[in-house]
């Protein structure tokens, strides 16, 4: 932050427009109807509604891939994703899918 500070103005203006692009949900890849994967990036700082949606969509679906006490040490695989943090995602997915039910 400190480096990205001394930067002119519009230059900083470059980088976060970098950084919102990469952190675009169009750069979410579709998750697939196989096993689940080992781990999976997971974005660093505060999460946008996409991203805690789709998070939370591949957290469930992986879950309900797994056999009953095998999620919990899988998540713990995942770096950068704390278990408070899997469970807001889950929950907000699991909101959003009530929601659309009605």
């Amino acid at each position: 932050m400190h480096q990205f500070n001394k930067l002119p103005a519009d230059k900083q203006h470059e980088v976060h427009r970098a950084y919102l692009a990469l952190m675009s949900s169009a750069n979410v890849v579709p998750l697939a109807d196989t096993a689940p994967a080992d781990t999976r990036a997971i974005p660093r700082g505060h999460l946008s509604l996409e991203q805690k949606l789709a998070i939370g969509r591949w957290l469930i679906h992986n879950k309900a891939a797994l056999h009953h006490g095998h999620f919990g040490p899988w998540l713990d695989k995942q770096n950068g994703l704390s278990r408070h943090t899997a469970s807001q995602c889950m929950a907000v997915a699991t909101r959003q899918a009530a929601e659309r039910a009605c």
